[in-house]
C-alpha cells in the first residue's frame, strides 16, 4: 500500500493487504486451534525461494524476513561481536486508533524518530 493510505473501516489490515479474510478462512479449517486451521490459512498463500510472500487470492507480494527467537545471551553475542557501541534504549508507548497508517509514515522510516 501507499505511503500513508488508511485501510478502509470496513477491512482489517490482513484483508486490505491479502485480500481475504483470515478469520474465515480459519473457520473454513475446523476446530479452532487445529493444524488444518494453519493450513486454511497457509493455502492461500505462495512462498518463493527468494523470500516473497504472494497471496493467491489477490496477486499481492511482499518480503518475508526469516522468524527466529535467540535467547538474551545470544542476543547479547551477537550485539558485542557487531561492534556496536554501548547506548541506551528508549522504549515509549504511543496509542494510535490506525496503527497501519503509522506504520507508512516516511518520517518513521528506518526505526526510529
Amino acid at each position: 500500500p501507499a505511503v500513508g493510505v488508511r485501510v478502509p473501516r470496513e477491512l482489517t489490515w490482513f484483508q486490505y493487504l491479502f485480500g481475504f479474510s483470515e478469520a474465515a478462512a480459519i473457520a473454513e479449517g475446523g476446530r479452532i486451534g487445529s493444524v488444518r486451521n494453519l493450513e486454511a490459512v497457509r493455502s492461500k498463500f505462495e512462498l518463493a525461494e527468494d523470500g516473497t510472500l504472494t497471496s493467491t487470492v489477490n496477486g499481492a507480494s511482499y518480503g518475508a524476513g526469516v522468524f527466529s527467537m535467540p535467547s538474551l545471551a545470544e542476543l547479547r553475542s551477537a550485539a558485542a561481536s557487531a561492534g556496536l557501541r554501548p547506548g541506551t534504549v528508549t522504549v515509549r508507548h504511543e496509542a494510535t486508533p490506525d496503527i497501519f497508517e503509522m506504520h507508512t509514515r516516511p518520517e518513521l522510516a528506518g526505526g526510529g524518530r
